[in-house]
Protein backbone atom coordinates (compact mmCIF):
# COMPACT_ATOMS: atom_id res chain seq x y z
CA UNK A 1 0.00 0.00 0.00
CA UNK A 2 1.29 3.50 -1.18
CA UNK A 3 1.95 6.46 1.73
CA UNK A 4 0.42 9.95 1.03
CA UNK A 5 2.48 12.03 0.12
CA UNK A 6 3.38 14.48 3.14
CA UNK A 7 5.32 17.74 3.51
CA UNK A 8 6.61 19.30 7.01
CA UNK A 9 4.73 22.37 8.98
CA UNK A 10 6.78 25.47 8.99
CA UNK A 11 8.39 25.52 12.49
CA UNK A 12 8.44 21.77 12.58
CA UNK A 13 11.56 20.31 10.61
CA UNK A 14 10.78 16.35 10.30
CA UNK A 15 7.22 16.56 11.53
CA UNK A 16 4.89 15.01 8.55
CA UNK A 17 1.68 15.33 8.03
CA UNK A 18 -0.89 14.46 4.78
CA UNK A 19 -1.09 16.21 2.21
CA UNK A 20 -4.72 17.89 1.65
CA UNK A 21 -6.78 16.19 -0.80
CA UNK A 22 -7.49 19.02 -3.78
CA UNK A 23 -10.52 16.69 -4.73
CA UNK A 24 -13.96 17.91 -3.04
CA UNK A 25 -12.32 20.61 -0.74
CA UNK A 26 -14.37 23.58 -0.36
CA UNK A 27 -13.79 27.35 -1.69
CA UNK A 28 -13.14 28.73 1.78
CA UNK A 29 -14.98 31.28 2.43
CA UNK A 30 -14.30 35.21 1.10
CA UNK A 31 -12.08 37.50 3.89
CA UNK A 32 -14.12 40.12 4.50
CA UNK A 33 -11.49 42.51 4.60
CA UNK A 34 -11.29 42.48 1.14
CA UNK A 35 -13.82 44.50 -0.60
CA UNK A 36 -17.48 42.75 -0.97
CA UNK A 37 -20.47 43.62 -2.52
CA UNK A 38 -23.66 44.15 0.33
CA UNK A 39 -27.05 44.17 -0.04
CA UNK A 40 -28.88 45.96 3.02
CA UNK A 41 -32.41 44.94 3.17
CA UNK A 42 -33.95 47.31 5.57
CA UNK A 43 -37.55 46.63 7.13
CA UNK A 44 -37.29 48.78 10.46
CA UNK A 45 -40.08 51.04 11.13
CA UNK A 46 -37.86 54.48 11.17
CA UNK A 47 -38.92 54.60 15.74
CA UNK A 48 -37.35 51.33 15.74
CA UNK A 49 -33.75 50.67 17.04
CA UNK A 50 -32.41 48.30 14.27
CA UNK A 51 -33.60 51.32 11.59
CA UNK A 52 -30.64 53.15 13.41
CA UNK A 53 -28.77 50.21 13.49
CA UNK A 54 -28.85 49.90 9.97
CA UNK A 55 -27.91 53.05 9.22
CA UNK A 56 -24.67 53.01 11.09
CA UNK A 57 -23.79 49.32 9.87
CA UNK A 58 -24.00 51.20 6.51
CA UNK A 59 -21.81 53.54 7.28
CA UNK A 60 -18.66 50.86 8.89
CA UNK A 61 -19.66 49.26 5.53
CA UNK A 62 -18.92 52.00 3.37
CA UNK A 63 -15.61 53.14 5.48
CA UNK A 64 -14.49 49.78 4.97
CA UNK A 65 -14.36 49.85 1.37
CA UNK A 66 -17.14 48.02 0.40
CA UNK A 67 -19.89 48.09 -2.01
CA UNK A 68 -23.61 48.42 -0.89
CA UNK A 69 -26.94 48.77 -2.29
CA UNK A 70 -29.79 49.48 -0.40
CA UNK A 71 -33.39 48.74 -0.29
CA UNK A 72 -36.68 49.73 2.09
CA UNK A 73 -38.89 47.08 2.68
CA UNK A 74 -42.40 46.99 4.84
CA UNK A 75 -42.12 49.23 7.49
CA UNK A 76 -39.06 51.17 6.69
CA UNK A 77 -41.14 52.75 3.67
CA UNK A 78 -41.65 55.03 7.12
CA UNK A 79 -38.18 56.45 7.01
CA UNK A 80 -38.78 58.10 3.44
CA UNK A 81 -41.93 59.86 4.15
CA UNK A 82 -40.42 63.67 4.19
CA UNK A 83 -43.94 64.77 6.92
CA UNK A 84 -43.11 62.24 9.45
CA UNK A 85 -42.12 64.31 12.72
CA UNK A 86 -39.43 63.70 15.31
CA UNK A 87 -39.20 65.50 18.23
CA UNK A 88 -36.65 68.31 18.44
CA UNK A 89 -34.16 66.55 20.03
CA UNK A 90 -34.42 63.01 17.94
CA UNK A 91 -32.09 63.14 14.79
CA UNK A 92 -34.52 62.42 11.56
CA UNK A 93 -33.85 59.41 10.29
CA UNK A 94 -34.46 60.39 6.32
CA UNK A 95 -32.01 62.86 6.94
CA UNK A 96 -28.92 60.74 8.38
CA UNK A 97 -29.98 58.80 4.92
CA UNK A 98 -30.33 61.18 2.79
CA UNK A 99 -26.60 62.61 4.67
CA UNK A 100 -25.21 59.15 3.84
CA UNK A 101 -26.57 58.71 0.28
CA UNK A 102 -24.95 62.04 -0.46
CA UNK A 103 -21.32 61.32 1.06
CA UNK A 104 -20.86 57.88 -0.93
CA UNK A 105 -23.06 58.44 -3.92
CA UNK A 106 -25.56 55.89 -2.98
CA UNK A 107 -28.88 55.43 -4.28
CA UNK A 108 -32.37 54.73 -1.48
CA UNK A 109 -34.71 52.73 -3.08
CA UNK A 110 -37.72 52.36 -0.95
CA UNK A 111 -40.51 49.42 -2.32
CA UNK A 112 -43.23 51.02 -4.53
CA UNK A 113 -45.66 48.24 -3.63
CA UNK A 114 -44.94 48.62 0.24
CA UNK A 115 -44.71 52.47 0.10
CA UNK A 116 -48.17 53.04 -1.79
CA UNK A 117 -50.00 50.68 0.90
CA UNK A 118 -48.24 52.52 3.96
CA UNK A 119 -49.54 56.20 2.37
CA UNK A 120 -46.07 56.95 1.06
CA UNK A 121 -46.45 58.44 -2.33
CA UNK A 122 -44.29 60.33 -4.82
CA UNK A 123 -45.53 62.97 -6.98
CA UNK A 124 -46.23 60.46 -10.74
CA UNK A 125 -48.14 58.05 -8.01
CA UNK A 126 -50.22 60.64 -6.18
CA UNK A 127 -51.28 61.57 -9.47
CA UNK A 128 -52.19 58.19 -10.74
CA UNK A 129 -54.12 57.37 -8.29
CA UNK A 130 -55.67 60.38 -7.46
CA UNK A 131 -53.97 61.92 -4.17
CA UNK A 132 -53.65 65.68 -3.05
CA UNK A 133 -50.02 65.52 -2.97
CA UNK A 134 -46.64 63.39 -2.27
CA UNK A 135 -44.57 62.70 0.66
CA UNK A 136 -41.35 61.21 -0.34
CA UNK A 137 -38.54 62.87 0.83
CA UNK A 138 -36.14 63.86 -2.27
CA UNK A 139 -33.48 61.61 -1.37
CA UNK A 140 -35.60 59.01 -1.85
CA UNK A 141 -36.98 56.80 -4.98
CA UNK A 142 -39.73 54.39 -5.25
CA UNK A 143 -38.53 51.14 -7.07
CA UNK A 144 -39.81 47.73 -7.76
CA UNK A 145 -38.48 44.50 -6.03
CA UNK A 146 -37.20 43.84 -9.40
CA UNK A 147 -34.50 45.67 -8.35
CA UNK A 148 -34.00 44.30 -5.29
CA UNK A 149 -33.65 40.93 -6.97
CA UNK A 150 -31.13 42.25 -8.91
CA UNK A 151 -28.94 43.43 -6.79
CA UNK A 152 -29.17 40.47 -4.55
CA UNK A 153 -28.08 38.37 -7.72
CA UNK A 154 -24.75 40.47 -7.79
CA UNK A 155 -24.23 40.81 -4.36
CA UNK A 156 -21.75 38.51 -1.77
CA UNK A 157 -23.61 38.88 1.24
CA UNK A 158 -27.27 39.71 1.64
CA UNK A 159 -28.16 41.22 4.99
CA UNK A 160 -31.26 41.71 6.26
CA UNK A 161 -32.06 44.54 9.30
CA UNK A 162 -35.78 43.98 10.99
CA UNK A 163 -37.06 45.85 13.65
Amino acid sequence: MEKPETTAPAGRPGAQTPKPNPIGRHKPARDISESMRFVLLITASPQQPGAWHACHFARHLLAAGHTLSLFFYGDAVHTANRLRFTAQDEPVPADAWAALAGEFGLELPVCVAAALRRGVTDQDNARRHQRDGDNLHPAFRLAGLGELTEAMSLADRVITLPG
